[in-house]
């Protein structure tokens, strides 16, 4: 039987023994590249590269041709064993096609070196040569279809030997013949002229013009080499015998040659495969369509189709091979099942029964193994067994597989298909052999580990995937073909021996696919578990692998499916938690669209460790027929013997394990005797089923394999299955370490994917290979798991209880029977609750673990209680525990966070001593010493057992939330209401009140007072640690005043920084501290915690409260000076910046030694100051006759005003009233939770309007019951006392629905009354010259018994403006520094006056504005001439007189001017001087214009009026101005 060649055949005939010289430089240009074929009904097909054998013609060989002496040693010829020797035109051609390899080119090496020569001889010899090897078509005859099967090309070759005649022509005749560097072409160019008569045509042309065809359609068949010297061994070298110098080709002409050359081989091989496919499939569709005719043959059309295939894979085209052979297996698997079914009984050929080679396998035994491989196409003669009908379907089966083996391994480019077809061509040529070239002639030249020759893994993974199905088919069929076969023997042979022949097989047949589809990628990654059980293999790199991508010869392409990414190990064996979790995955860095992530690695990966676990599956199987057991098996062999019932692992015990030998011993003692190893072919399996060590070996190695390609191909949940199989060996074997490691590992993937039992028995274990390893952490961690187990199961049959009470009631049945089928995995873990505790003593550290899954129904009641004689409270914590085992609980605690924002408190209250736990519910009181006020919820509870400790966090922010990160559920809001609790003092425990200084000078740091009462506690020392919970707020402790209070304050060095301490605070005592403070930018309130510890005869107890203080002033002031000649009176504006009435109560402007100052008549009553209506208050002030007027800087007075707030007065109002009634109801010792609500709720109305009611009504709305919500205190408290809470609220609301402000009239003395004091500082403000300046009209003082002068229209009036000054508002000294006009402070000063009026009422004559200059006190006059342009009571013209410099007025000024003409000349230099330092400085100047609100009343100027009387509506008389006539007035302008 031949196998495929997988190249085209070249013949050549070599009469001159040419072919070795041309044979080195032929292979360096083969193999064949870039071919491109297109039939008219495929696409276009493109193949890559395409190899060549180069065979001797048979006649060659029969006529006895030899080589030339000295040429047969260097390159021998072959020939073909499987032929004869025969003449072609005597050669039989097969019936069938496709069962012979033909040649698609016959070569004729020709050796011409004389144009005489080429018509003697050459030329006769080609003629005869092409008549016997003319192609079909060439010939004039119609070809046959059986000469298209074989149909050839031609081609003639003309080798042009050195110092020939040949040798000096060129290869045209119009080419230059001169030995330079011409380059004559490879083709006659076609307008090369030839003189007639001449024969001067080169031997190459005459070769052409006589074999050539004319058509144009007609390829080129003649080609011509040229040897150098060095390339022809000097035997074989011709006497020189050239006409003329020798023609030199350049490295680039011989290129061009021998490239002719090989494109002429690729044209001619293509047109014959060309001839050959079309052939075939003209055939295949007739066949095909005679399917349904009586005779029709299967094996006859597969022999035809199979011609196709191969010559597909001859050429390279190994996927439409492929195809080619699925059809077939589809077409057999159609006659196979329609045979069966009987449709057509003999139709499509007959099959023997059973395969007769099968009787050598029930002939083998343990020790003969079988070295061939299952699936081989060259075992048998095939085609020919075929063709005769004479196959069985076993083999028939076989033989298509194998061949897309073949096929898979090619497309692959496995390492076993290179090294076939290098072994194929590289293999030693002598005299009986066929040469052969692809492109290297030896291994040496043919790499395995180049570059191109990386595998394909789609193709692999594909192979990988056809063996699982037919390994499951091929296995029935071979059953079927054994029982035949050993029906037909003499002897009976037991199916004991027919399962281990079929096993054998099998297994061989899965070893043959693994050892032909390995490749480093998937075989090199990572080392056997059983070799480091540390460290697992992880997934291969993308430099790793190195796999250039692979091209197709088709249009289209297989892809692979999906990657995903490869999964990585922890970095050691050493099991890690986090939080009492363990995720030894971490994510792959290779992500399955990177680069490294290679396209079918993961399939290829996947599918060979399925056939790993094919060979797993058949060596346990025989193992089993030797009561072996491991993993998982031996895990349910034990199971079953126990009842479904696990055994309990002695953790206590000291006694070594039972030793390997024991246990090999004792397993083998339990050997089947009736097991025999005959029929077994492999001797892998025949090893593996010689003893227990050997299977567990075996076993370990097939799992290692499969576990590695699994983690490869991303299959991480088939790998961690595997896992848990070695764990349960590494355990069985005693090999602790590595069995903890695979248990770290796939412990969580069963408690995932809930598989109780068996992850229950995996924990035990575990548990038992870390207490070997006296590995304490994790041995403790793997025991709350199995505990964690158990409980789990406790509270399941809790909950089934509480969901079918009815049935649980039934008494006819027992409730242990009644859930008994839920009881599929029951753990029994008797002791292991005291074996963990007492084992995390050795540990240095506490272990955290989750409380839920050991205690269900875990209640922290939100009802707090006080003592009776101490500060505190305490609550009950009420759990339920499932284990059998009693527990002592060494400490329970809860941690409480304030739920207040901003507000970052928290209070651990716990159980002062241990507390022995039982299966049940356990209630247990915990206890605080802690006085704080305010909602907390339970952040954490804690049970702590030794360094056990069981934590729960009830509240936890929800994994599930919306894209905008709003909560999905809302479990977390009624999970917070549950463990939300209420915290109060008593009403006579330890209280502070923080608040803002009640007085505040407005010049001074403020100040924050902390009030403190003691209670019923006498308490001995009290540190109070003050922090700023504001940013920008700094208060300075070290500067703490004690205000009150008969303790001692200390401020100790050694305390923390904003510490103090007081020592002696008695009982019922209250002491008054004020803290200073200041801000480091505005803000309107202020947050100050407190956090204070104090020791009593009971002990040390704590204090927290955090204080948010407002402290923006409630009112503003405003003032309005107004400057007199001896007086200055001062107006003052109170009024609130808020929304909020304030009430003053007293308003107090203090004097200086300078100025005395005159209060108005009479005392300020309460006055209520709204927003809208702001309080004023008026004072003189004069300046005393003793102060001196020189002082540089005088004291600034002081305004002191005291005032209410309102909600102060609303504070006192409640306070007073509630506690009055509070103290004569049972629920008095509630005053501290109610009184701070009722207060904040009521001030909330008061800030949403209703303020200036309370102001004017003087009464508080206080609101029903269900106004201030009280349902929310209420709720919070036990059910005895919030039934009397809700009673006594809602009748002391029904009695006080309104509260009467209580009405100040004087300032409070006492501390009975709120009130508040600040003092602002009121400087003075200095004035360096005041203007008196008056306007009287002159001319009507006669008008007496008038108001005002009375003027007419028009008529001109004389008035006198009279102006005088007065310094003493000032400082003089700083006069004659800020004026350059005057030298002294009795130098007259430069002024000047403005009248300023309306020009459409007043007429002004004379000067408007004029500069003067006036010594203090001077009295300067002015006369003015105005006249009224308006009738109506007119205002006088404003005057305005201000300070004008000397050297600003011009030269034509009035004569009033007479001081600055006397300047004698130290003047002048001192006027120079100042000038020469700057310019004139700002001197401050203020008129008192005493005339600003006089009037003259202006009437008309008439000589006569005309005056109507009539009767009016009402019987009077109405009279109406008819007319006037005015007078002239003579003005005198």
């Amino acid at each position: 039987m031949q196998s495929s060649s997988s190249k085209v055949i070249c013949e050549y005939y070599d009469p001159s023994a040419l072919f070795p010289l041309v044979s080195k430089h032929l292979s360096e240009k083969l193999p064949l590249r870039n071919l491109h074929w297109k039939s008219p009904t495929r696409p276009l097909r493109s193949i890559d590269s395409l190899h060549v054998e180069f065979v001797p013609s048979p006649e060659q060989i029969g006529d006895g041709t030899q080589t030339p002496s000295g040429s047969a040693n260097d390159v021998p010829t072959s020939q073909r064993p499987s032929e004869p020797a025969t003449s072609v035109g005597k050669e039989r051609r097969h019936q069938i096609p496709g069962l012979r390899q033909t040649p698609y080119l016959k070569l004729y090496l020709l050796r011409c070196d004389e144009g005489d020569t080429y018509k003697s001889t050459s030329r006769k010899q080609l003629r005869d040569w092409l008549k016997s090897h003319t192609p079909p078509s060439q010939s004039s005859s119609k070809p046959n279809s059986q000469e298209n099967h074989d149909a050839f090309e031609w081609l003639i070759l003309h080798v042009v030997l050195p110092d020939t005649a040949a040798a000096a022509q060129p290869r045209f005749s119009g080419s230059s013949s001169s030995t330079g560097n011409s380059t004559p072409p490879l083709e006659r160019s076609s307008s090369g002229t030839r003189w007639p008569g001449r024969g001067s045509s080169t031997i190459f042309e005459k070769i052409r013009s006589d074999f050539n065809s004319s058509s144009k359609s007609a390829p080129d068949r003649v080609a011509q080499i040229r040897l150098k010297r060095d390339d022809v061994p000097p035997p074989n070298v011709p006497p020189s015998a050239a006409s003329g110098p020798p023609i030199s080709e350049s490295p680039q002409e011989q290129l061009n040659a021998w490239n002719d050359l090989i494109s002429k081989l690729k044209t001619l091989i293509l047109l014959s495969f060309d001839q050959r496919v079309s052939q075939y499939e003209e055939d295949i569709r007739e066949k095909d369509s005679q399917r349904s005719l009586p005779g029709w043959n299967f094996c006859t059309f597969f022999v035809l189709k199979e011609g196709l295939a191969r010559g597909f894979e001859s050429v390279g085209l190994v996927e439409d091979a492929l195809v080619g052979y699925d059809e077939l297996s589809i077409g057999l698997d159609t006659i196979v099942r329609e045979q069966a079914e009987g449709a057509s009984e003999g139709h499509g050929g007959s099959f023997l029964e059973h395969t007769e080679d099968l009787k050598d396998l029930l002939k083998a035994t343990s020790e003969e193994d079988h070295p061939s491989k299952p699936i081989n196409d060259t075992k048998k003669n095939y085609r020919e067994l075929i063709l005769s009908n004479n196959i069985s379907i076993f083999d028939f089966r076989c033989y298509i597989f194998s061949r897309q083996m073949t096929l898979l391994l090619r497309l692959g480019n496995a390492q076993s298909a290179r090294t076939q077809l290098a072994g194929i061509q590289s293999g030693p040529l002598t005299t009986k052999r066929r040469a052969s070239f692809d492109g290297g002639a030896n291994l040496s030249t043919f790499d395995l580990t180049s570059g191109d020759n990386h595998e394909d893994f789609v193709s692999l993974a594909e192979l990988c995937q056809r063996s699982l199905s037919f390994l499951t088919m091929i296995a029935r069929i071979l059953r079927e073909d054994m029982r035949i076969c050993a029906e037909s023997r003499s002897e009976p042979v037991s199916d004991a021996v027919l399962d281990n022949v079929i096993a054998s097989w099998c297994y061989r047949l899965a070893q043959q696919v693994l050892d032909e589809t390995a490749v480093p990628a998937v075989s090199d990654q990572g080392s056997k578990f059983a070799a480091s059980p540390k460290k697992m293999p992880s997934s291969p790199r993308g430099s790793e692998l190195n796999l250039p991508a692979r091209s197709s010869s088709l249009a289209s392409r297989r892809t692979s499916v999906a990657d995903f990414p490869y999964n990585q190990p922890p970095p050691s064996g050493q099991v890690v938690f986090d939080r009492g979790k363990f995720n030894p995955y971490p994510p792959s860095p290779l992500a399955p669209n990177a680069p490294g992530a290679r396209s079918g690695l993961q399939e290829l990966a996947a599918h060979r460790a399925e056939l790993y676990l094919i060979e797993r599956k058949i060596v346990e199987r025989l193992a089993g027929l030797r009561k072996w057991t491991v993993g998982w098996s031996m895990f349910d062999s034990k199971q079953s013997k126990t009842d479904s019932t696990l055994s309990d692992v002695n953790l206590d015990e000291d006694s070594e394990p039972q030793s390997e030998s024991e246990d090999v011993e004792k397993h083998e003692d339990s050997n089947d005797s009736d097991y025999s190893s005959e029929g077994l072919s492999s001797s892998g399996l025949s090893k593996a089923s010689s003893s227990l060590d050997d299977f567990r070996s075996a076993y370990e190695v097939l799992s290692d394999a499969a576990v590695r390609h699994y983690l490869i191909s991303g299959r991480t949940r088939s790998a961690e299955r595997l896992m848990g199989d070695l764990a349960v060996l590494k355990f069985d074997m005693g090999d602790y370490a590595a069995a903890a490691t695979f248990f770290g590992r796939v412990g969580t993937v069963y408690a995932e994917q809930k598989w109780n039992q068996v992850e229950t028995a995996m924990l035990r274990m575990h548990a038992q290979c870390l207490k070997e390893l006296h590995r304490k952490d994790e041995y403790i961690r793997v025991l709350l798991q199995l505990l964690a187990k158990s409980a789990a199961r406790a509270k399941s049959k809790i909950d089934l209880r509480v969901r079918l009470p009815s049935a649980a009631a039934d008494e006819s049945e027992n409730p242990r029977d009644l859930y008994r089928w839920l009881d599929d995995d029951s753990i029994n873990t008797d002791g292991v609750l005291n074996e963990l505790v007492t084992f995390s003593d050795e540990l240095p550290y506490d272990i955290p673990t989750p409380m839920l899954d050991y205690f269900a129904d875990v209640v922290v009641e939100p009802f707090i209680r006080h003592f009776d004689d101490r500060d505190g409270f305490m609550f009950r914590l009420r759990f339920r525990h499932l284990l059998d085992d009693d527990l002592v609980i060494d400490q329970a605690r809860v941690r409480l966070v304030s739920t207040s924002p901003g507000q970052n408190r928290e209070i651990w209250v716990e159980s002062n001593e241990p507390c022995t736990v039982k299966q049940g519910v356990t209630k247990v009181w915990l206890k605080s010493n802690v006085t704080t006020f305010g909602a907390y919820v339970v952040e954490r509870i804690v049970l702590k057992a030794r360094k056990i400790s069981f934590q729960l966090e009830p509240f936890l922010k929800p994994d599930a939330t919306t894209p905008l990160g709003l909560s999905s559920s809302t479990a977390p809001i009624l999970t917070a209401k549950k463990s939300k609790v209420l915290c109060y003092p008593r009403n006579e425990s330890f209280n502070t009140k923080v608040s803002l200084c009640t007085f505040i000078h407005i010049d001074k740091i403020r100040s924050v007072q902390i009030e403190c009462e003691s209670g019923w506690n006498d308490i001995e020392k009290l540190e109070i640690q003050v922090r700023s919970a504001s940013a920008g707020l700094r208060l300075h402790t070290g500067e703490a005043t004690l205000q009150k209070g008969d303790a001692r304050m200390e401020v100790p060095k050694k305390l923390r920084p904003g510490a103090l301490e007081l020592k002696g605070l008695a009982r019922d005592s209250r002491v008054k501290i004020q803290i200073p403070y200041d801000l480091e930018s505005t803000m309107s309130e202020i947050q100050v915690r407190l956090d204070i510890t104090y020791q009593t005869a009971s002990g040390s107890f704590h204090y927290l409260s955090q204080s948010t203080i407002p402290i923006d002033l409630p009112l503003d002031v405003n003032v309005q000076d107004l400057f007199k000649a001896s007086a200055l009176f001062s107006r003052f504006s109170i009024r609130t910046p808020n929304q909020k009435p304030l009430r003053l109560l007293d308003v107090t402007l203090s004097g200086t030694d300078e100025f005395a100052v005159r209060s108005p008549p009479g005392r300020i009553s309460p006055l209520v100051v709204f927003p809208k209506q702001p309080a004023s208050v008026l004072y003189k002030i004069t300046k005393r006759k003793s102060a001196k007027s020189n002082k540089k800087t005088s004291e600034p007075l002081a305004l002191k005003v005291v005032y209410q707030c309102l909600d102060d007065q609303v504070t006192d109002t409640l306070e007073s009233s509630f506690m009055a009634a509070l103290r004569e109801s049972p629920i008095e010792h509630l005053a501290r939770l109610l009184l701070p609500v009722l207060v904040e709720r009521v001030l909330q109305r008061v800030a949403t309007g209703d303020a200036d009611h309370i102001a004017l009504k003087g009464t508080v709305p206080v609101g029903s019951y269900d106004d201030l919500k009280w349902a929310d205190i209420t709720e919070n408290l036990p059910e005895p006392t919030k039934g009397d809470v809700v009673s006594w609220l809602q009748k002391w609301h029904e009695g006080n629905s309104e509260l009467p402000l209580p009405l100040a009239t004087a300032p409070a003395e006492d501390s009975s009354q709120t009130s508040r004091n600040i003092v602002i500082t009121v400087a003075v403000p200095k004035i360096q010259v005041v203007q008196t300046a008056s306007l009287k009209i002159l001319g009507h003082e006669e008008q007496t018994g008038c108001i005002q002068p009375v003027i007419p229209v028009g008529e001109m009036l004389m008035a006198e403006l009279s102006v005088i000054h007065t310094r003493k508002w000032g400082d003089k000294s700083s006069l004659v520094k800020e004026s350059k006009a005057i030298e002294s402070e009795d130098d007259p000063l430069d002024c000047m006056y403005e009248i300023d009026a309306n020009p459409d009422i007043w007429l002004i004559g004379g000067q408007r504005r004029a500069h003067f200059s006036a010594q203090e006190d001077e009295l300067k006059a002015f006369p003015v001439m105005l006249m009224p342009l308006r009738p109506g009571h007119l205002l006088l013209p404003t005057v305005e007189v201000r300070y004008a410099p000397a050297r600003k007025r011009p030269q034509s000024q009035s004569s009033a001017w007479t001081a600055g003409a006397a300047l004698d000349a130290k003047s002048s230099a001192r006027e120079k001087e100042k000038e020469a330092q700057g310019e004139e400085g700002e001197v401050t100047c203020e008129t008192d214009y005493q005339s600003v609100s006089e009037t003259v009343l202006v009437v008309p100027s008439v000589k006569s009026t005309t005056i109507g009387l009539e009767k009016s509506r009402l019987n009077g008389i109405e009279a109406h101005l008819i007319g006037s006539e005015g007078s002239e007035v003579d003005t005198g302008v």
